[in-house]
């Protein structure tokens, strides 16, 4: 292939990952990034600060998230694109590229690193190689399956009679070309520095995003970090679903409390009473900051409006439980007016 083509190709892909990278940041949630971490390490290694911590977080989560983008989208689609031989996409679940080589017929499974497989991956990506296998034999080709690796050393045969090469042995034998490996990364260059911009303004807003969820849910009044409340999300029981004792909306009179009641449905079916315990927050959904003032909520859940607030008045809150939530509005019941005799 001519490098200029090659330097087309490769331009094209990084497109495509800082594209997803970038997406995968803006739409990433505070949930999702923390259920994954340990918050016992940051509290043993010292860490009291919101922001550093969450910077910590999105780094490490990203960090992890990129090696599954960019070999989805430049290294999986960078060997489909120069492979030699009669090249075939997509003959097979777990299959990247097959190609006809004289008389063997390759099916290859594209990964990043060498560490990716887990023994149920693994007995996984051996099934995806036998479903095409007797297709194969039919056509009287010998069949190759070849798992390849884009980085790392590694040239052995398993006792199946599955290929694994990776590095420059694995480009080597998708192109013939002995330098492809070193090709890739002159290549790269320094074309990420026109990406780097926004995908920094994507990250620094992330880290502002996050920073503000994460002291709503997990700092007390005074700032600190409420690390019970932040184990609780991570490590709690694992819950289906919360039940409240109301639907929808809850019609409150004025100087009325109400207690609100919430049962975990847990994943093995019990139900825990977890009412005005230390595992449930409340916090007002989107749309309604400002109105602290407006509906007081009580750490044990109980609420009740202000005195001056207006009759009709609506709020809605988030309650959450053991990485549940459950949203339910409160209104303040207008005055009923008399009849005039």
């Amino acid at each position: 292939m001519e490098e200029e083509k090659l330097e087309e190709i490769v331009d094209e892909l990084l497109n495509d990952f800082y594209k997803r990278r970038i997406e995968k940041i803006n739409t990433l949630k505070l949930k999702e990034a923390l259920s994954r971490k340990n918050p016992y390490l940051y509290k043993a290694t010292g860490y009291e600060n919101a922001n550093d911590i969450i910077k910590e977080i999105l780094s490490a989560y990203m960090s992890s998230s990129d090696e599954g983008i960019f070999g989805d989208a430049f290294f999986e689609v960078l060997a489909e694109r120069v492979a030699s031989g009669q090249v075939l996409v997509g003959e097979a679940e777990g299959i990247d590229v097959s190609r006809q080589v004289g008389n063997i017929y390759e099916a290859i499974a594209v990964k990043s690193g060498t560490n990716v497989f887990n023994a149920a991956s693994r007995k996984k990506q051996m099934e995806n190689f036998n479903t095409i296998l007797n297709r194969i034999r039919k056509r009287k080709l010998i069949y190759q399956p070849i798992i390849g690796y884009a980085y790392g050393k590694k040239h052995s045969e398993t006792g199946n009679g599955v290929l694994e090469i990776a590095g420059q042995v694995f480009w080597e034998h998708l192109t013939s070309d002995p330098n492809f490996y070193i090709k890739i990364i002159q290549l790269i260059g320094d074309k990420p520095q026109k990406h780097l911009p926004e995908y920094q303004a994507a990250f620094n807003a992330a880290v502002n995003r996050f920073t503000r969820d994460f002291t709503i849910k997990f700092c007390d009044e005074d700032g600190s970090i409420n690390w019970e409340k932040l184990v609780v999300f991570n490590s709690g029981k694992p819950c289906k679903k919360l039940e409240i004792n109301f639907n929808g909306n809850k019609a409150l009179a004025q100087d009325e409390d109400y207690q609100i009641e919430v049962n975990a449905v847990l994943k093995d079916d019990t139900i825990e009473n977890v009412t005005g315990s230390e595992v449930v927050t409340y916090e007002l959904a989107g749309g309604y900051e400002g109105f602290e003032d407006v509906l007081l909520i009580e750490d044990n859940g109980i609420v009740k409006f202000a005195s001056d607030v207006e009759p009709g008045t609506k709020v809605k809150i988030i309650i959450s439980c053991y990485s549940k939530t459950a949203t339910r509005t409160f209104s303040l019941k207008k005055e009923r007016k008399s009849k005039v005799e």
